[in-house]
């Protein structure tokens, strides 16, 4: 596979088989907090369909269990720069991260003179998480654009999924002649791409037939 960088606002990487003519694109968002790197595994195996995805690479991910609301506040908290990643993973384990979590957090750092800031604007991230709760997605769901297929992967173990939302997912998926589409994804919580990849890689292979 290669890489492609490019100058823009918006940071992204281009993966595509080696010597590839691609004649369409999957654009693949990565989560509050995460880069661009972090769904980089998966998408350089999916260039190359005779390779399914592994989980290899997937540990760091499993410790950031925390909730934005929680943990946004005490990042805020770090004073910066910040002199090395050993005393970020320190700091944060005095504030109620666990090792795991504090040193998952140290991919999000940059360096800066002699020390190290974070990549991203937290304050910019309060305000996208602070919208992200605000916004409600069920009238996309029940009335898709036209031409438009909405496909929606369920997390099995993920606690959010409850009765009454898989339910109004049949109703939706009733009233919009299928064009909303629920996929169970077994043995997966929030990190889905982590938990199960060979499974998510086949949710989402029929779609690009």
């Amino acid at each position: 596979s290669s890489f492609t960088r490019r100058a823009s606002n918006l940071a992204h990487v281009v993966i595509k088989a080696e010597g590839a003519t691609p004649t369409k694109s999957v654009v693949v968002l990565h989560g509050i907090l995460g880069n661009k790197g972090n769904w980089a595994t998966f998408s350089r195996r999916y260039t190359s369909r005779s390779n399914v995805p592994s989980s290899e690479h997937a540990a760091p991910f499993l410790h950031l269990t925390l909730c934005p609301q929680h943990f946004l506040p005490k990042l805020m908290e770090v004073p910066m720069p910040i002199a090395t990643k050993k005393e970020l993973v320190a700091t944060l384990e005095a504030k109620g991260f666990d090792i795991g979590q504090a040193q998952w957090m140290t991919t999000n750092l940059k360096p800066l003179g002699d020390g190290f800031v974070w990549k991203m604007d937290l304050p910019v991230v309060a305000l996208l998480f602070k919208a992200f709760l605000a916004t409600d997605c069920w009238p996309i769901l029940e009335h898709p654009p036209p031409n438009t297929h909405i496909h929606v992967v369920r997390a099995e173990l993920n606690k959010f999924w409850t009765r009454d939302v898989i339910r109004r997912f049949d109703t939706v998926a009733t009233q919009t002649h299928h064009r909303v589409h629920l996929h169970l994804l077994e043995k997966a919580d929030h990190w889905v791409h982590v938990d199960n990849p060979q499974g998510l890689f086949a949710i989402m292979q029929r779609s690009f037939k």
